[in-house]
């Protein structure tokens, strides 16, 4: 003769969920009542969920355990997140360790050699026009029929400024023309 799960009697402390017996103040599936299940990470202690203990050296950080000295999104204290391209060291957002040839400017890793916002050193910015190369700020070369002048490419032969020759300026009412000035 067999019994059904309706007439088993559970042992005491214990209760009928679903047909079995279990214990609603240590089981996570079934914790202070039927069907309430703890979270991942977390265990049925006195009929309610709680994190598990974390280990040496990690701390709870919103139901998640952490070392706060390596995390991210945890540096030095919970909800602490470093920035893009920075780690976490001993607590501590510190910039990543940045590549071969390249240096830390304000917070980010640039190549002085060809930079035009850090050319040859942090900050130095190359003028409208230049490149930076080899760590110095250089005019670009001008594009076919313009001539460096003062720093600046320009067409000698329409250059009210520039006319026919570098700084040589045309006076007032007159414009350049074919490299000359002439009365408009």
């Amino acid at each position: 003769m067999s019994v059904s799960s309706a007439q088993v009697t559970c042992p005491t402390g214990q209760v009928k969920c679903k047909g079995k017996c279990v214990n609603l103040s240590i089981d996570a599936k079934n914790c202070g009542a039927c069907g309430k299940v703890c979270p991942t990470g977390y265990t049925c202690v006195s009929g309610q969920c709680s994190l598990q203990q974390c280990p040496t050296g990690q701390v709870n950080c919103g139901g998640k355990c952490v070392n706060l000295s390596n995390d991210a999104n945890n540096c030095g204290a919970c909800g602490t997140v470093c920035p893009t391209g920075y780690t976490c060291v001993s607590g501590q957002c510190s910039l990543q360790q940045c590549p071969a040839g390249q240096v830390n400017c304000d917070g980010k890793c640039v190549n002085l050699s060809n930079d035009t916002n850090n050319c040859g050193a942090c900050g130095t910015v190359c003028p409208t026009g230049y490149t930076c190369v080899s760590g110095q700020c250089v005019l670009q070369q001008c594009p076919t029929g313009q001539v460096n002048c003062n720093g600046k490419c320009v067409d000698l032969s329409n250059d009210a400024n520039n006319c026919g020759a570098c700084g040589t300026v045309c006076p007032t009412g007159y414009t350049c023309v074919s490299g000359a000035c002439v009365l408009k």
